[in-house]
């Protein structure tokens, strides 16, 4: 994709349809967390956070 989102890489291939993934913030129950979002079908995958204590 060419869209300009402020992120300075590209997302990775959806596993389910194979177009690039856009990086979103989503609310939890847990709190907001990072996710890649397939804007053709929709899949979204949590992105473990590197930083949470557990």
């Amino acid at each position: 994709m060419d869209d300009d989102d402020g992120l300075a890489w590209d997302g990775p291939p959806c596993p389910a349809c194979g177009l690039e993934m856009n990086s979103d913030v989503i609310e939890t129950a847990h709190g907001l967390k990072v996710c890649q979002r397939c804007p053709a079908c929709g899949l979204v995958l949590l992105v473990p956070d590197p930083f949470a204590a557990d």
